[in-house]
């Protein structure tokens, strides 16, 4: 009989390290089939729900739950996989200290509400011709390809807090959360440019604006970042995600250990 786990996972395991904690707290059979139902980035957090003798139709339905989620956009820095596990590409403070109109902010947060096609992000899992983005980005054969896009929608973006963050808050809480992700994502490489680029700037205020989204699923929460400091003029990234709840699985509900 197919079974749904909702499990939490951490900032910084991957989906199948999730999985492997799972089944080493509860002897799972090798031969038990288990699988994660819609990916989590390793810097997201929340509702990862498993499930267990589930065929190919059933996993489908369940990775198509709409989602919820808090999402903490950082201003004034862009990298290239659109949240802080990647290579810095524009820094808005070096020519002017980044500020956050709170007007202008509220209007594009109610202007994300809607439905649109956008090109999946480089740095993704999504497959091209047998290949996920993220090889052909690394390779730097993007322009060797045409990435697909895909239909996102937001139902629902509510914006509950707006704050700063120092150049010293930001490059430790960037340093911790690189230092969390284990597996090959460039984090020596990462931490490097974070130093060279960031330390610097440890006087400076960065705008930290966090948003409470619905959306539909495979809505990519670091693209809506980017696409929000689009909006406002000015780099942007994802600094911390928390996926509450899929479907009727709640964040409250979900298994920590």
């Amino acid at each position: 009989m197919p079974r749904i786990i909702n499990l939490y996972k951490e900032r910084g395991e991957t989906p199948r390290e999730r999985l492997a904690r799972y089944r080493a707290r509860h002897g799972l059979a090798p031969e038990t089939r288990l699988t994660y139902l819609g990916r989590l980035d390793p810097l997201a957090e929340g509702v990862l729900l498993a499930g267990e003798g589930m065929d190919q139709a059933t996993r489908a339905r369940y990775c198509g739950m709409d989602k919820e989620y808090e999402l903490a956009v950082l201003f004034g820095v862009a990298t290239d996989t659109y949240d802080v596990l990647g290579l810095i590409t524009e820094i808005a403070a070096r020519a002017r200290p980044p500020r956050i109109n709170t007007h202008a902010l509220l209007q594009e947060v109610v202007g994300l509400v809607g439905e649109w096609e956008e090109p999946y992000p480089p740095y993704s899992s999504h497959r091209v011709m047998g290949k996920p983005l993220f090889v052909w980005a690394r390779e730097g054969k993007l322009d060797d390809i045409i990435i697909p896009t895909h239909t996102v929608a937001v139902y629902a973006a509510m914006c509950t807090k707006v704050g700063v963050k120092t150049g010293t808050e930001v490059l430790r809480e960037v340093r911790a959360a690189v230092q969390a992700v284990r597996g090959d994502f460039r984090q020596d490489a990462v931490r490097a440019m974070w130093e060279r680029e960031v330390g610097p700037l440890y006087n400076l205020h960065f705008p930290l604006v966090t948003l409470r989204l619905h959306v539909k699923a495979g809505t990519y929460l670091r693209a809506l970042a980017q696409r929000l400091g689009e909006r406002l003029g000015m780099p942007a990234l994802a600094y911390h995600i928390v996926r509450t709840r899929v479907g009727r699985f709640r964040i409250e509900d979900a298994e920590r250990r």
